[in-house]
């Protein structure tokens, strides 16, 4: 029997055809928080697209807080976890996402001829999330690109340690996980409507925050994977599977960054409860 990888196209980019490059593609960016969605996007993806990102709400909720337009007191610092959760819950709670869908897509079915190329970046946690696009996206004459950034979870708290909006671990893990299971049951053809739906699929082996891939996967840090006569996915999961088990994180100093945030964090617990205590 042939060999998996022999059908699956190793290259060091997203690519759609220097034909098709620059209209007409619609990509879904798939991963993990602190996974290295944003250095992909700008990197490893060939083409100019508009980005539709669920951080862009955040950004125009927090200018609309300051210019006075939202009703909103609270002083958010995304460089702490807890605040970046509560910011993620005021635009949630506000209905933005389906409104900004739903607009998007109601500009693009106004004009099918116009077809400039689109990335929604998220994490894809939940299969009816892929599909709504797709299902928005095929009636207008869009190919369909699912891009998986693949990374290993505690590679991805520590890229979480050096955003600008850090996730609460919990989140993270959450959805680390909820992406994996989402991919490798998209991409192992569970549900057919998606895997008809999607064009071309591709996995990007992220090795986190300042890290470098090992040497195995460093050929192979692009994959695109290939579909077969029946239109199926072919797909690799063991080779999925080693990376995240062996791609473990590099940084010698990682276990004594750990003690000193959970001494710091002990020493701010003792002074609030001292304070409490005096009153």
């Amino acid at each position: 029997m042939k060999d998996i990888r022999s059908f699956i196209l190793e290259k060091k980019a997203v690519n759609f055809g220097s034909a098709k490059s620059n209209y007409g593609q619609c990509v879904i960016l798939a991963g993990g928080p602190g996974s290295g969605k944003g250095f992909i996007k700008e990197n490893k993806i060939l083409g100019t697209f508009k980005s539709v990102d669920v951080d862009e709400m955040k950004k125009m909720y927090i200018k609309l807080q300051k210019a006075g337009k939202i009703d909103d007191k609270y002083n958010y610092d995304l460089s702490k976890a807890e605040d970046t959760f509560k910011l993620h819950a005021a635009v949630k709670n506000r209905g933005w996402k389906a409104k900004q869908r739903k607009y998007f897509w109601d500009q693009r079915n106004t004009d099918t001829k116009i077809l400039p190329n689109i990335l929604w970046d998220m994490v894809s946690d939940d299969p009816e999330d892929v599909l709504e696009i797709i299902k928005y996206a095929k009636p207008c004459g869009y190919n369909i690109t699912l891009v998986w950034v693949c990374c290993n979870i505690e590679t991805a708290k520590q890229g979480n340690q050096h955003r600008e909006r850090r996730v609460p671990e919990e989140t993270l893990e959450k959805g680390h996980k909820g992406a994996y299971k989402c991919m490798t049951e998209i991409l192992s053809n569970k549900y057919p409507i998606i895997t008809e739906g999607i064009d071309m699929a591709w996995i990007v082996f992220s090795a986190g925050y300042k890290r470098i891939l090992s040497d195995k996967f460093k050929k192979d840090e692009v994959l695109k994977v290939k579909k077969d006569e029946e239109g199926k996915f072919i797909f690799d999961k063991e080779f999925v599977d080693d990376f995240l088990k062996e791609q473990m994180p590099l940084d010698p100093d990682w276990d004594n960054k750990q003690e000193t945030e959970k001494i710091r964090k002990s020493k701010l617990i003792s002074k609030k409860l001292n304070e409490s205590f005096e009153q």
